[in-house]
């Protein structure tokens, strides 16, 4: 998270920003190191550390809407001159537009993606406090999908195909892919792929 919750409650309503997937977090670290509330919400996900047997994995923190980054509206101005400048100093991006007119969503409407964001924190710090007192690590649960959801598979054979759960629990789903494939995969492996389209513009 690029800031405290005091600092967020300050913001009204937020812009959305487009960029390439590889830079959604380093575009957030970019601009709030420049002085701008950036910030994109993240998941901590437990993968196996490259070179290492299968059992050996460490937590990362990768984004959980990969290509949306939120500023401050306030900082609109700002933001359109970075977005058309030749050499802005930032991750290259584009002011997510309707008709014509910047995107805004309110502080309200995003603060369940903090919400979210702050449950996954909480899980790594509880699994690796297990992981410190038994000297293992603890198997990690996730919150269950609702049948019919389009999940992404990040983790895995099926690691970057795309499934609809078809059942869900903390443990595992069971996702359908294409008409007639059906297997089941960790939860913990698997993150939402629907992005709601904001509805308000200004």
């Amino acid at each position: 998270m690029a800031g405290e919750d005091g600092e967020y409650a300050s913001v009204r309503s937020w812009c959305i920003l487009r960029t390439h997937g590889g830079r959604t977090m380093p575009l957030a670290r970019s601009l709030a190191d420049a002085g701008i509330l950036a910030w994109t919400p993240v998941e901590h996900v437990r993968r196996r550390i490259p070179r290492s047997k299968e059992k050996e994995r460490e937590f990362r923190s990768v984004p959980y809407l990969p290509t949306y980054v939120f500023a401050p509206a306030a900082d609109l101005g700002e933001l359109r001159r970075l977005e058309v400048a030749t050499e802005s100093g930032h991750p290259a991006f584009s002011i997510f537009r309707h008709c014509g007119a910047s995107v805004l969503v309110s502080e309200a409407e995003v603060a369940s993606l903090r919400q979210r964001e702050a449950e996954s924190l909480r899980r790594m710090e509880q699994s690796l406090a297990a992981q410190a007192r038994h000297g293992r690590p603890l198997r990690e649960r996730a919150e269950p999908y609702d049948r019919g959801a389009e999940v992404a598979v990040e983790a895995g054979a099926f690691a970057g195909l795309s499934g609809t759960v078809q059942e869900s629990d903390g443990r595992h789903t069971l996702l359908l892919f294409g008409k007639s494939l059906v297997v089941t995969i960790d939860t913990s492996t698997l993150r939402g792929n629907a992005v709601a389209e904001p509805a308000s513009a200004a």
